[in-house]
């Protein structure tokens, strides 16, 4: 516990279990750590995600042996894509058990490779010396943003014990990153380009406000294509990265993490790009097969105005869409929830539909997303958690209803942040799905698999959680709803029309961008 309190964790999620009940007896003992109990590990481990999101520190999650640790998986997946120090300690057997037939038991040591930052295994025989030695290796992969696991083996007897502090000294060095030999290095292959298009990719919402405050100073008239998840699609030097298609450059300046549109992805890597070089202090991905790929591990404020201008950059139009008023839908939700955001507002966007409208209807807000792995299973444990690490600010939680039933044990908690608003986008199927002309086409059959058609009373979810529960079938009630959202967490009921979204949907794809 003294080596977490080291590493700046002040944040321990515990699943209640047997044989983790030394963990859960030390952590307890330390009035230095905020323990909590969550009873289902999956979303334990994604509402310690978006703490550790939020407050730019590792969190612990702590689970008995056997498949506890099985259900930390997804969260681990999206940490170890998305940069996230989230830090899993299980309890196990020791190692002369495994593999005998005892109960809740399964082989945990290297658990989770290759997705994970560092494994470190202990058992009760470990020495100090050995203990201290392994504490650099975590340190490191922390820093790096990775996830960890801590794996200990325990014998019994797990209960009755007395926690003691003994006295060891820790000392656990940061470390700075030197990026200048990359960054010349990048900026002079870049030089030889015929034509760079610069793109910003996902950023945490302090990259994001750094980010923008260097454009707002900035003298020049290049335009970045951003991605939505950049929170910079409303800022008026960046342009839509759907626009990219438009272009052809032979290499590439990136900044940040995951794009959503897979068509930019396709078409850069239609045109053989030579050079990509990313700038981001921690994730770099090939995302477009280069030739040459230099990663620059700083912020992008590394790049200053006088290295772009020897630069021959793709000049795009401003894209911003035009839109007509819109009928009652997905996206009149979506436009709504964002339009009443401030800067100082927190927005969660679920995966599949829920991310996509952000495209078209961008604001300045704090912007989170899951889009390390992009799946939907734990999008609401994730605001969940932000919302509990960042009491001051106000966070909302846009989902569709698939993802929100999915991951509604988010809400099995004693205490539900009052500062969380959830606007459920309610079509009754998996509405992504009407999106893509593959399904569309699909047999009847098969369709019917894609779209899962459901009705679910979302009513009684709530009650059973002690939520407070509005359903708006039209933009009057919708814009009252949002006004409850400061009296405490409140869960929004958008019933909408399937066949609608699908048809509004196309529509916005087929609008014309500014400048085009």
């Amino acid at each position: 516990m003294d080596a977490l309190l080291k590493m700046e964790v002040y944040t321990i999620i515990c699943s209640p279990g047997s044989r983790n009940a030394p963990l859960v007896i030390a952590a307890t003992a330390r009035p230095e750590f905020e323990v909590l109990t969550v009873l289902d590990e999956r979303s334990a481990a994604f509402q310690a995600l978006g703490m550790a999101l939020v407050q730019n520190r590792p969190v612990v999650v702590c689970c008995t042996s056997g498949s506890a640790i099985a259900n930390y998986y997804p969260a681990v997946l999206e940490a170890f894509h998305s940069k996230v120090p989230l830090i899993v300690l299980s309890a196990d057997r020791p190692e002369d058990r495994i593999m005998k037939g005892e109960g809740q038991t399964c082989v945990q040591q290297e658990f989770f490779t290759p997705h994970i930052g560092h494994c470190q295994h202990y058992n009760e025989e470990v020495s100090q010396k050995s203990f201290l030695t392994s504490l650099s290796d975590i340190h490191s992969a922390l820093q790096d943003k990775l996830p960890v696991h801590i794996n200990v083996a325990f014998n019994e007897p797990l209960y009755g014990l007395m926690y003691s502090s003994p006295a060891i000294d820790i000392e656990l060095e940061s470390r700075s990153m030197d990026y200048a030999n990359d960054l010349s290095r990048g900026m002079s292959l870049l030089s030889n380009a015929k034509q760079v298009a610069m793109i910003i990719g996902q950023l945490a919402p302090n990259q994001s406000l750094q980010l923008r405050e260097q454009l707002n100073r900035a003298d020049h008239d290049h335009l970045y294509f951003a991605d939505a998840t950049s929170g910079l699609l409303d800022h008026p030097k960046v342009t839509s990265l759907a626009t990219i298609v438009n272009y052809q450059p032979d290499a590439v300046l990136s900044f940040g993490g995951q794009w959503i549109d897979k068509k930019p992805k396709y078409h850069l890597r239609s045109l053989g790009i030579k050079t990509h070089v990313h700038v981001d202090p921690y994730q770099c991905w090939d995302v477009v097969d280069a030739g040459e790929l230099v990663h620059v591990k700083a912020e992008a404020d590394c790049i200053v105005a006088t290295q772009l201008s020897k630069l021959s950059l793709v000049q795009p139009a401003q894209a911003n869409a035009t839109t007509t008023d819109l009928p009652w839908s997905d996206a009149l939700v979506a436009q709504t929830v964002f339009n009443q955001l401030s800067p100082h507002d927190c927005l969660h966007l679920a995966n599949s539909t829920a991310v996509r409208y952000f495209e078209w209807f961008p604001v300045h807000a704090k912007v989170y997303s899951n889009r390390g792995v992009a799946g939907i299973d734990g999008s609401l444990s994730t605001a969940v958690g932000a919302a509990l690490a960042d009491p001051g600010a106000t966070h909302y939680c846009l989902i569709g209803d698939q993802s929100f039933l999915y991951d509604n044990n988010a809400l099995h908690r004693n205490s539900i942040p009052k500062n969380l608003v959830i606007c459920v986008l309610n079509n009754s199927v998996g509405g992504i799905f009407e999106w893509l002309p593959g399904v569309i086409e699909a047999p009847a059959k098969a369709k019917e698999v894609f779209l899962n058609s459901m009705s679910t009373d979302i009513s009684g979810i709530c009650q059973a959680h002690g939520l407070k529960y509005k359903r708006a079938e039209g933009i009057s009630a919708l814009e009252e709803a949002l006004k409850m959202g400061s009296s405490g967490a409140l869960v929004i009921d958008c019933k909408t029309s399937d066949s609608e979204n699908a048809t509004i949907a196309n529509s916005l794809k087929e609008l014309p961008f500014l400048g085009e």
